[in-house]
């Protein structure tokens, strides 16, 4: 057995005395380290099976761990396993010593419906409203709490998640009284009533400690402050505790993970040693040289130094592109090229690895424009997404009248009171007239076989669907204005915004109907839309028995591939801005961690990809390359400049921008701000690093003189002189006058006759 070792694991595996953390860094055989240390410790009599616990994270890598250990010592039909995870454990020994906290037996976990209406009971017991305190929020404060080790009674703790009409040190108190009554557990309960338990019955506890001689726990690094004190409570006798992890791989601290819990270890347990494996069995040593060199500018952390054992020396590309667009079609042609090459037998042996899922939609339609069959791991395709379906089915009444299935989709979204049985009557209605379902609903209205409210909800829908059509009739406004503007008047859009005040999850389906406006304003005409759509949606019948995996970094924790594409690799996208703002260095640290868990995905073949400019959430943005990009040394990669630009100064002249539609001043003038620094940061940072990507030198000082319009930045603010009255050129459309001021919109008469009603920014006063 331990001759199948190398010497780091080896070590780990016979170090059974006392605390050891074994540092695993990726590819490095962790499992391996678990499963021969278990297997070391029986064969050497040293204890039972049944008093080794080993806890992990995930059903299935329990399941993986048992069944290797089978396979290792020989298992008795009736042994009684202690290998699962935290709550498995927690639950066996649950239903043991349920009656030390109350329950009775038969006590059963609570499923999500379950919590849901005893959250509402609570709620009502209180006199309040699921408006006023909405479940979602409601369950979100209740896992924080639990996840945070609060006592129900501790009214200080709770209150921090009051907000509004919610007080959570009442109805936190509330829905545990309720569960409790119907003798239920949730599933955060599971680890909280063993710790319980323990503190209760000191005998309980002895018991265990006494029991569980050796207690090894695998994924140390994403353990939270509750199963630390859990695992602290079980080993303080034996004290043989081998936590085995990798501070660097630690990318959960959102879902209550604590790096402090792998990185204070030594602290905690005063007599630990530590074992660091080095020899990884993945990755090309290229690959490992640049996540050393990329999570290096971590503080805090282990230091360590992988080493492959592959015998490859192909290096990893860097590729700069101009455009979201050009990014996509880059990642289309990889895979192909890969494909052809034999870098990769399969299309399942590359990953595409997304910081958020914003990205997904540009890189879904340039496989699906060549054909290349891919699936999104623990997520759903753009287009098949209900907020995407409810959309598109209102944009599709501007060219038809007859979508069945798109009335059906849209007649109570939002709600207008109309059942069933209503829509059957219309439907019939149309059937037996030989109508358009549209034809059919205006009919019934004028002919009054609807009841009034019904008919006045179903004339504004119809009204507003008119109005869009004179408009896209008219030739003078864009396509992506009439249909936001179309989403907004039927309603749909401020549905969304009410859901989304006590459902966060909404924010990011807004996110994705503003990106289904931002793609629509590419189109020139709106069947050219529907008609790329319907090849988005043909790809469903494509073989999906090997297919391309496109998922986010988180998504890809313990997974491996052949080739690994990352794309998206620029400031405020990764790292994410957001992240930054609300953690500062912790969270940077935690966003590095992520990339390097990226790049360690890659077996063989590593692409990172970077955009100067990308089109996320309604607006064009200039992105500064991944400060991760410019952290590396240059010397382990080979970049490859295709963004088409021979200069610094023209890469920003003449950008592709399309017409924002989106109405708020405050965030378009943050933006804008936002626009101009993130230029200024990136002609330094381009400038810095000219030697290694291609460009030529160029001055900094002078660039900032450049727009991203080629307008000039300095001096007056140019919107001051865009009003009613001035004479303005579009790059697109030409010269013209601007007849009406709306907002931070402007109607503007181009010469040709055409009316439009533009953002301001994309216009130039001519003098």
């Amino acid at each position: 057995m331990l001759s199948n070792l190398n010497d780091g694991q080896r070590n780990a595996v016979m170090q059974t005395d006392g605390p050891v953390l074994v540092l695993a860094g990726a590819g490095t055989g962790k499992t391996t380290v678990i499963t021969n240390r278990i297997a070391y410790i029986v064969q050497n009599n040293l204890a039972s099976l049944d008093q080794i616990l080993a806890v992990t994270f995930t059903n299935k890598a329990a399941g993986e761990m048992r069944e290797r250990i089978e396979h290792m010592v020989d298992m008795n039909a009736s042994f009684d396993s202690w290998i699962g995870t935290f709550h498995s454990i927690c639950l066996k020994i649950l239903k043991i010593h349920y009656e030390l906290v109350g329950l009775q037996r038969g006590f059963t976990i609570a499923d999500s419906g379950d919590q849901r209406q005893l959250m509402k009971r609570a709620v009502e017991f209180f006199g309040l409203s699921e408006k006023s305190a909405p479940i979602k929020i409601i369950a979100h404060n209740i896992g924080k709490l639990k996840e945070e080790n609060v006592d129900v009674s501790d009214s200080y703790a709770c209150s921090k998640y009051n907000q509004g009409d919610i007080d959570m040190s009442k109805i936190y108190p509330k829905y545990q009284e309720l569960l409790r009554a119907s003798n239920m557990v949730d599933f955060d309960d599971l680890m909280l009533l063993v710790i319980e338990i323990f503190r209760r019955s000191p005998e309980v506890l002895s018991y265990f400690q006494e029991k569980f001689k050796y207690v090894l726990v695998d994924e140390y690094q994403d353990t939270n402050k509750t199963q630390y004190n859990l695992i602290s409570m079980l080993v303080s006798r034996h004290k043989n505790i081998c936590c085995v992890g990798d501070d660097d791989q630690s990318i959960y601290s959102w879902r209550g993970a604590d790096i402090a819990n792998i990185l204070n270890f030594k602290k905690y347990f005063p007599d630990a040693k530590i074992i660091t494996l080095t020899d990884n069995y993945r990755s090309t040593q290229g690959i490992l040289d640049l996540a050393s060199s990329v999570i290096s500018e971590n503080t805090k952390r282990y230091e360590k130094n992988l080493q492959s054992h592959l015998k490859d020396t192909r290096s990893v590309k860097i590729i700069d592109v101009y455009d979201d667009r050009q990014e996509s079609e880059e990642i289309a042609q990889i895979i192909i090229n890969s494909l052809k090459n034999g870098d990769v037998n399969f299309k399942k042996d590359i990953a595409i690895l997304l910081r958020t899922t914003a990205q997904m939609r540009s890189v879904e339609e340039a496989l699906v424009k060549y054909s290349i069959a891919y699936k999104i791991i623990g997520g759903v395709k753009f287009y098949e997404r209900k907020e995407i379906k409810d959309a598109i089915g209102y944009i599709n009444f501007l060219l038809s009248d007859s979508n069945l299935v798109a009335l059906e989709r849209v007649i109570n979204t939002p709600k207008r009171g109309i059942g069933e049985k209503t829509f059957e009557t219309i439907v019939n209605f149309a059937f037996n007239n030989n109508l358009h379902i549209l034809q059919a609903v205006r009919v019934m209205i004028e002919q009054k076989l609807l009841s009034g409210k019904i008919s006045e909800s179903l004339a504004k829908m119809l009204d507003s669907i008119q109005k869009a059509r004179l408009d896209m009739a008219s030739g003078s406004i864009s396509i992506a204005h009439i249909c936001i503007t179309l989403l907004e008047d039927v309603g749909y859009m401020e549905m969304m915004r009410e859901e989304a005040k006590s459902d966060p999850s909404y924010e990011k389906k807004i996110d994705n109907v503003d990106d289904l406006i931002n793609n629509l304003s590419r189109f020139p005409t709106l069947q050219e839309f529907f008609d790329h759509i319907s090849l988005v949606a043909d790809s469903d019948s494509i073989d999906e028995t090997d297919v391309v995996n496109v998922m986010t970094i988180h998504a890809s924790k313990g997974l491996e591939f052949d080739c690994v594409i990352l794309p998206g690799w620029e400031d405020g996208l990764f790292p994410n801005r957001r992240v930054v703002e609300e953690s500062g260095n912790r969270g940077l640290e935690e966003e590095r961690r992520l990339a390097y868990v990226a790049i360690t995905r890659a077996k063989r073949n590593l692409t990172i990809l970077n955009a100067t400019m990308r089109f996320m959430f309604g607006k064009m943005n200039v992105s500064p390359k991944s400060q991760f990009i410019t952290d590396i040394d240059p010397k382990l990669y080979e970049r490859v400049n295709k963004t088409g630009r021979s200069g610094i100064a023209n890469e920003y002249q003449k950008p592709r921008f399309e017409a924002n539609i989106y109405q708020n001043n405050d965030s378009y003038n943050y933006n804008r701000r936002s626009v101009e620094k993130a230029i200024f940061t990136h002609v330094e940072r381009l400038d810095s690093h000219a030697q290694y990507s291609g460009h030529v030198k160029t001055d900094a000082s002078d660039s900032r003189k450049k727009s991203i319009d080629g307008r000039s930045l300095g001096g007056a603010d140019y919107n001051e002189n865009i009003k009613p009255g001035a004479k303005v050129s579009h790059e697109k459309y030409g010269n013209g006058e601007i007849v009406k001021q709306l907002g931070k919109f402007v109607e503007v008469k181009f010469t040709d006759g055409k009316r439009m009603i533009l953002d301001k920014c994309f216009l130039k006063v001519v003098i």
